[in-house]
């Protein structure tokens, strides 16, 4: 632009106005390019913004760590595959509190070992003469420690993460 503007003393009027409506041109087309520029620089940001909050989300479900401890959800199965409500169950201590719940999926298995959790059946139906203790023989199929949103552990049948994530929970770690 700027040997657009020197010598411009020797140009006729005819030639300045010439000139001044290039140099007019030339300084509106920058910023254009600037502006598309920007735009695109914009975008790349925010699909990049997007792919890193898409990983980091799927990060946050591949994995969610257990935060409340009072209790843990242990979850039945149909013959499907498909999770099932099983119960909630909590440790309650001498005061009536809640109790701290240190192995969910142990605990868990007790509930099936006991016949009180049991394959098609959602909730639990403890067997006929059942003695409400949790010792007992059943089979204990394979089961997953996983995270509900809010924080408690569930405990699903499976042998992996992809158990929790079908069930719709994030995996612990747990097994």
């Amino acid at each position: 632009m700027r040997e657009l503007l020197e010598g411009a003393g020797d140009l006729s009027a005819e030639e300045k106005a010439r000139s001044w409506d290039t140099v007019r041109t030339a300084i509106d087309a920058a910023p254009r390019r600037d502006r598309r520029r920007r735009t695109r620089l914009v975008a790349i940001g925010v699909a990049g913004a997007a792919v890193l909050g898409a990983t980091a989300a799927a990060i946050v479900v591949a994995s969610r760590p257990v935060t409340e401890f009072g209790s843990v959800e242990c979850r039945s199965y149909a013959t499907n595959g498909t999770s099932l409500i099983g119960t909630e169950v909590s440790n309650a201590t001498r005061s009536g509190e809640p109790g701290t719940i240190t192995d969910a999926v142990g605990m868990c298995a007790d509930f099936w070992r006991a016949g009180v959790l049991r394959r098609d059946v959602a909730g639990i139906d403890p067997p006929e003469n059942w003695d409400g203790q949790l010792g007992g023989s059943a089979p204990v199929p394979p089961l997953t420690g996983c995270t509900r949103e809010d924080g408690v552990a569930v405990v699903v049948v499976g042998e992996d993460g992809e158990a929790c994530r079908a069930a719709g929970y994030a995996p612990t770690g747990e097994g």
